[in-house]
């Protein structure tokens, strides 16, 4: 008996690693057999024939991530679950391509989707591709995490110049039909998407683009109108060293100069004047915004006989009745509304009744004076504005008042035909003769937005030493963190009730809310106030 137990005691543990792998191995199944409810196997007809790639449901009602590379060029597509269910892509919501991140459209709806990590991968930590690479369908790789690279880091490792975006390298294998899958970690969350594989024999350098990056895309697409293949990827063209653009061709109309600083200084004037009466306008609107918002989350999900629209109104003496085509198409006006609703009650709320120039700024930005179009060289703020087409990163064609301009914007990611552009201060370049695609030479008016670090200097009085605050607020100086841990060299521009506006040497505006700073930047900013 004394000789039994030992050796049963010896076989027990030599088992337990087996045993706790088995577990293991188990748990990892059921996380890919539940992952891979939610992939999807997409075959494509393009421009220049038939390709194959991966994506995955996001949304239960088809919402849908893949790359651009693998939808570019398409006239249709199909995509194919791993319980035999198949469904057509009917469009796109987003497309990013110095990310390569396209957002689309399933047709149909109550569909699983796979949730996003909340958690950035570290290196080392386990990861598993999920896709069809080379036309296979639904297969699982596993690898870790060899490292988090910067875009800058990422274009040089992948030669292609105009990259952006945060990329995870992996060692897990990637193949060609992989592209757009997800990568997930060991609890099933999505880290970042299969987008790049190596090629001969350097196998270890496969890159994906990471879940934050995705999850804005997909934040963008939520407020975005969905544009049929027709109206947009099918004439998006990829390649290592384009220049990119996020929803078609390449032309490029627009030389964007400096804003001039009488232009900006009358606009401020304009600012200054109309203060309390544009004041009172925002808080109609918003009122009115928020009214509207209820009403259309009472909107019933059908067209009355005859409509032809997605949308429609009922006018009725006692109230408006709003009917939609179906429950998609409400889900996303009714996202619109809400984000300009708590777009315009956030800024009532920034807007003193004593203007300052935190709340002169806030207005200027989202509620300024009027754009007069026919003022060359003039500034005012654009409402009610919808996209006609967008050509490239940064120019598109807008109706506003009936009339057609070519706009200069900050990115035209998720701006798609017939989406309404946010209020927004734009710049009355002067009027030009271009060459349109599809519509010929024409004479357009030219718009550029203006930013807000343009509308801040010349309200702070930038480049006179007219700072708030005098010349002692002027000074370049060390801030501080309440925590002491954190510091950085800027000079103070303005304080509002909430947040202090700094400036560092590289002329780039710095938002500090004040209960992140220390005792003595805090007493500091009360005394450049006086």
């Amino acid at each position: 008996m004394k000789t039994v137990l030992p050796l049963l005691l010896i076989l027990a543990l030599h088992c337990l690693p087996t045993a706790s792998l088995v577990r293991a191995q188990n748990n990892l199944a059921d996380v890919i057999e539940q992952a891979e409810k939610s992939v999807l196997r997409i075959e494509v007809k393009g421009l220049t024939g038939d390709g194959l790639g991966s994506g995955y449901v996001v949304q239960d009602d088809g919402m849908f991530v893949t790359n651009v590379h693998v939808m570019a060029g398409a006239r249709e597509a199909v995509a194919h679950f791993a319980n035999g269910d198949s469904a057509k892509i009917i469009g796109t919501w987003v497309i990013d391509k110095n990310r390569d991140i396209c957002v689309c459209q399933l047709e149909g709806g109550d569909y699983a989707p796979i949730h996003f990590s909340s958690n950035t991968s570290r290196k080392g930590e386990t990861v598993i591709a999920l896709g069809a690479p080379h036309g296979l369908s639904f297969s699982a790789t596993t690898g870790i995490v060899s490292a988090i690279r910067g875009e800058k880091e990422a274009r040089q490792q992948m030669g292609r110049p105009n990259l952006e975006g945060t990329w995870i390298q992996v060692d897990a294998a990637l193949s060609p039909g992989n592209s757009g899958g997800p990568l997930i970690n060991q609890q099933g969350d999505v880290v970042g998407m299969s987008t790049l594989a190596s090629s001969g024999r350097a196998q270890n350098l496969n890159f994906g683009i990471s879940a934050g990056d995705i999850r804005t895309a997909v934040s963008k697409a939520r407020q975005s109108q969905l544009t049929e293949f027709r109206d947009g990827i099918g004439n998006v063209k990829m390649g290592g060293g384009d220049s990119g653009n996020s929803t078609g061709g390449t032309e490029k109309f627009i030389t964007r100069t400096p804003i001039p600083e009488v232009a900006l200084a009358q606009y401020v004037q304009a600012g200054k004047e109309q203060y309390k009466e544009l004041s009172r306008e925002i808080r109609k609107a918003s009122t009115k915004a928020t009214a509207r918002l209820r009403d259309y989350k009472r909107g019933e999900t059908y067209i009355p006989r005859g409509g032809q629209s997605d949308f429609i109104v009922l006018k009725n003496k006692s109230k408006d009745r709003y009917f939609f085509r179906d429950e998609r198409t409400k889900k996303r006006l009714v996202a619109q509304q809400q984000e300009r609703a708590e777009q315009l009650s956030s800024v009532r709320k920034q807007l003193s009744p004593a203007m300052d120039n935190h709340s002169l700024v806030t207005l200027l930005m989202n509620a300024g004076p009027d754009l007069d179009a026919r003022a060359p060289q003039s500034i005012g703020c654009i409402s009610d504005a919808v996209v006609v087409h967008a050509y490239n990163d940064h120019e598109i064609l807008v109706a506003y008042d009936q009339i057609p301009f070519i706009m200069w914007v900050e990115s035209t990611s998720g701006l798609a035909r017939g989406s309404a552009l946010t209020p927004t201060p734009v710049f009355v370049a002067g009027t030009h003769t271009v060459s349109i695609p599809e519509k010929g030479t024409r004479s357009v008016t030219i718009l550029t937005t203006v930013s807000e670090s343009d509308i801040r200097r010349a309200v702070a009085g930038f480049d006179n030493g007219t700072i708030a605050g005098g010349p002692a607020a002027a000074e370049f100086r060390v801030w501080t963190d309440r925590t002491g841990k954190y510091t950085f060299e800027a000079v103070f521009v303005e304080a509002g009730p909430e947040k202090v506006v700094l400036k560092n040497r590289k002329d780039k505006i710095i938002t500090v809310p004040l209960a992140k700073l220390s005792k003595d930047d805090l007493e500091l900013i009360e005394q450049y106030k006086k």
